[in-house]
């Protein structure tokens, strides 16, 4: 790999080229099978309705995320440049201010601070499990996956009563508002986002003595950041915690039931619950997308793009890299645990992964003790221009013994 465009014998003319919207119905729905076309393509392809380059394999998506002086998150992440300067977050930072605002965002989500939160997660996730075993059937997003991560991080927070009740409305329109600034579900992800912001003007001296909230603001004040840059600041805390996880749990659900040697399996080795857990997150892709901007001409798979240029990183489609997954399709539980992107990579790793992480880890474990078999049956996706996951899915759980 070099950085110079004189070396790349693929110019933009010959990249591959797809009129296909990432926001339409058809890829909302499925994205899957267009991914495999893209990946085929090449490892760089031109995206005609966004006017953008797309990077749909393992290789080079790694390769954009762990760059980050090359492919920056500064000028945003998403597809429009108005999101990328009013929320000016760690997501859409680089450093210095990205490696500040982490630290000061982080304490609260260090592995001492996340282990601590076991037990209390373990009695929500048994006490919903046994409730759950005594119903014919019951929704496997709002009655299961919403609970701990509900249930935990949004105490957590430690918002007033009123933002805790739409902190889920938000966490979606902060996704749908990254979009083309044409579309109307951008459009409305931006209104839900403003009211929200108007919100967030209202919470100091209301937040939960010792929460995360509170502990930011307090550590951001000492570190010498502006009122207003701690308060957008505390959405890093809503937006990338909730739906993200949530997607994924229920991803798991539809995923053992429909592979129940996998389900046996895990009842059987506990100690594949991490490599579950990956395999769950890869396989799901909760967040489909996002770009980075080329800070400098820069040659990506022998492919050259110029600088400032925008760069769409498609996890969904790296994830199922033939290249990189051997039968990608499969669910395997023991497959190696760190190859997928699904929690991101580099610098721009998912911040609260280790909470995600132990969430699954740990509700997974009490329904294997318990649960001996997942159904389920009817269902709906969720519709969101950067999420993708279930709104609705029929589940029934067949207890054991």
């Amino acid at each position: 790999m070099t950085e110079s465009l004189a070396d790349s014998p693929t110019t933009h003319s010959d990249i591959p080229k797809f009129d296909v919207d990432l926001h339409s119905p058809e890829m909302l729905r499925d994205p899957y099978p267009t991914y495999r076309q893209f990946r085929e393509a090449g490892p760089v392809i031109w995206l005609e309705p966004h006017q953008m380059f797309a990077v749909p394999r393992h290789a080079e998506a790694v390769e954009v995320l762990t760059r980050w002086k090359s492919f920056s998150s500064g000028q945003g992440v998403g597809m429009n440049d108005f999101v990328a300067q009013a929320a000016r977050t760690t997501l859409q930072t680089d450093p210095p201010d990205h490696d500040t605002y982490r630290a000061i965002e982080g304490k609260p989500l260090l592995p001492n601070a996340v282990k601590a939160l076991e037990p209390e997660l373990r009695e929500l996730a048994v006490r919903t499990v046994d409730d759950l075993l005594s119903r014919a059937r019951f929704d496997g997003v709002s009655d299961l996956a919403q609970v701990l991560p509900l249930g935990i991080v949004a105490n957590r927070v430690g918002l007033p009563p009123e933002g805790r009740e739409r902190m889920l409305d938000w966490a979606a329109a902060g996704f749908d508002s990254f979009g083309m600034i044409g579309n109307e579900r951008t459009q409305s992800g931006l209104q839900t986002m403003r009211e929200a912001s108007e919100y967030m003007q209202s919470v100091p001296g209301r937040l939960t003595p010792g929460g995360w909230a509170d502990q930011l603001m307090q550590a951001g004040e000492r570190a010498g950041l502006d009122l207003q840059t701690r308060l957008t600041l505390i959405s890093d805390y809503i937006y990338p915690s909730l739906d993200t996880t949530i997607h994924a749990i229920s991803a798991g659900l539809a995923l053992f039931a429909a592979n129940p040697d996998q389900w046996d399996l895990l009842r059987t080795e506990r100690a594949l619950l991490p490599r579950a857990v990956s395999e769950v997150v890869r396989l799901a892709s909760p967040i489909l997308w996002f770009t980075r901007t080329v800070t400098h001409d820069y040659s990506l798979g022998d492919v050259a793009l110029p600088g400032r240029t925008r760069v769409v990183v498609l996890y969904g489609s790296a994830n199922r890299d033939e290249r990189k997954f051997p039968d990608p399709e499969r669910f395997d539980i023991t497959r190696p645990p760190n190859d997928q992107i699904g929690f991101g990579r580099g610098k721009h790793s998912c911040m609260g992964m280790s909470v995600a992480r132990l969430e699954m880890e740990v509700l997974f474990d009490v329904m294997a003790d318990s649960v001996e078999r997942i159904e389920t049956g009817t269902w709906r996706r969720s519709v969101n221009n950067v999420l993708y996951g279930y709104e609705h899915l029929d589940v029934t759980f067949r207890p054991s013994g």
